[in-house]
């Protein structure tokens, strides 16, 4: 074996190593991934290829018992259809004598012996069945009997009935089903309802999804669509209690130093905006995000109509409770009419990042080939800045941080014609991006669109990185003569 063998491995951020084995296409869905991932508690590779091996056997047996598991889908199909059957005949036989019903289950247990298939040897008097064989009749007679039910034999009705959710957290449902279905085998738990215990559930959440190093709030995202599901379960008389409530994630507490999400300096800045990112949209989006405060997902969905008469029109959108009006910055003129020349109104200011279709992942958000483009551009540039988890503290959302710190310093260094709840207006201000009185955040009016320029304005990127986004995409000459005016009133 090769030191530098990297077969089923793969590297982490921080640098430890983690076992990958791909899923086999038709079993995906089932799986719930295409991946089956496992962190390795060593950094290095040639400890790594030590103790790869068992972490891949464990990991491709599980997928066998996946393997396995759709053979017994049908039988699990055939018993939920005795289970139906022996419902319809005890309501309708007398309740004295050999009935239907008596001959149903005689059906059932004459089945469930053929499932066990012939013993393979005897012990202390009694009959040794196939293990697995054995199992597997088991859980038909338990089925069919109404003792168990199949853990998603309910579940297209319950997706049905839940018209509140969305694709995308209809999807992370799935996904998380997926998760618990496959713990479920590996720990050779039944797959039914009934299996999941409180205690069962708790053993999950922490196995599973804690000790994998998943983030809090995704675990929490997790519970609370498993929990969606047994409270369905509970209404409809499945279960008798909601084994995922108060199942919940502790958020991993991070001090100041530690989690510093923060602005891009004015170094940063300057590195950005001087190199050539490979894909033009992620220099425009870049500069849309630094100087409207703007968070990616309303950029990357504007159009050109959303860019007409001096003004941004930002849609309403996640985080964001309205839609608003932000006027362009006089140093995005120059890239608003190249973006916009030649277009229709109701055609994409970004076309190269498209809606969603129907047909896409749900999962996928729009903006993501941004997220991921300017992750490379970002790094590429040498601007990084690691946390102990392994994630940076700078990322595109740090422009619209850097915009935000921008406006409150120029107000404290003696700017007029904006207050902070003028800035508020101006980024669709949530509780995450500044400290305001909650009465003020509420009932204030919203600012005049002369204080929201003047908040604009007041904004402007270091010398370097204005002089090459102006070079880039030089201001038309009206615009350049309005936006000197404004700077030598305000100096």
């Amino acid at each position: 074996m090769s030191r530098a063998d990297r077969r089923f491995l793969e590297k982490m951020n921080g640098g430890r190593w983690r076992v990958v084995v791909s899923v086999p296409r038709d079993l995906q869905k089932l799986v719930g991934k295409t991946k089956l991932k496992e962190p390795l508690d060593t950094d290095s590779l040639v400890v790594a290829n030590q103790l790869k091996y068992a972490v891949v056997a464990r990991l491709k047996a599980t997928i066998d018992r996946h393997r396995a598991g759709t053979g017994s889908d049908d039988l699990a199909r055939e018993a939920l259809a005795l289970r139906e059957a022996l419902a319809r005949t005890e309501r309708a036989s007398e309740p004295s004598g050999y009935t239907d019903y008596d001959a149903l289950a005689d059906t059932i247990a004459i089945r469930a012996e053929e499932i066990a298939g012939a013993p393979q040897g005897e012990e202390a008097g009694q009959p040794v069945f196939d293990p697995d064989r054995e199992a597997r009749a088991i859980q038909f007679a338990d089925i069919a009997f109404g003792r168990a039910t199949p853990l998603d034999a309910p579940m297209d009705t319950f997706l049905a009935e839940t018209k509140r959710w969305n694709a995308r957290t209809r999807a992370d449902f799935e996904r998380a089903f997926g998760y618990l279905r496959t713990w479920m085998l590996s720990k050779s738990y039944p797959c039914t309802v009934e299996a999941v215990t409180r205690r069962v559930a708790g053993e999950f959440v922490s196995s599973r999804l804690v000790e994998h190093g998943m983030a809090g709030a995704t675990i929490n995202k997790y519970l609370s669509g498993l929990s969606g599901y047994w409270k369905w379960l509970v209404k409809k008389g499945y279960v008798s209690s909601n084994v995922w409530e108060g199942q919940r994630a502790e958020k991993r507490r991070y001090d100041h130093e530690e989690l510093g999400m923060r602005e891009f300096t004015s170094d940063e800045l300057d590195k950005l905006f001087m190199g050539q990112p490979k894909r033009s949209f992620v220099y425009d989006a870049m500069a849309i995000a630094a100087l409207t405060g703007a968070r990616l997902g309303v950029v990357v969905s504007l159009k050109v109509r959303d860019c007409q008469e001096g003004n941004f029109h930002f849609a309403r959108a996640k985080h964001e409770k309205h839609s608003r009006l932000v006027p362009i910055h006089p140093d995005l003129k120059g890239l608003i009419a190249a973006r916009t020349r030649g277009k229709r109104p109701d055609e994409d200011l970004f076309p190269e990042l498209p809606p969603l279709g129907p047909n896409d992942d749900p999962r996928r958000e729009r903006g993501q080939p941004l997220t991921k483009s300017f992750g490379t551009y970002r790094q590429s540039r040498g601007v990084e800045d690691l946390r102990p988890d392994g994630r940076s503290r700078v990322n595109f959302h740090s422009f619209r941080r850097w915009f935000i710190s921008s406006a409150s310093r120029a107000l404290n260094e003696g700017a007029t014609g904006y207050s902070p709840w003028t800035i508020a207006e101006v980024v669709a201000h949530s509780k995450d991006d500044m400290p305001l009185d909650m009465t003020m955040a509420h009932y204030k009016a919203p600012d005049d669109m002369k204080a929201r320029r003047a908040c604009v304005m007041a904004v402007q990127l270091p010398p370097k990185a204005r002089k090459a986004l102006l070079m880039r995409y030089p201001a038309p000459l009206e615009s350049s003569r309005v936006a000197d005016e404004e700077l030598l009133t305000r100096a």
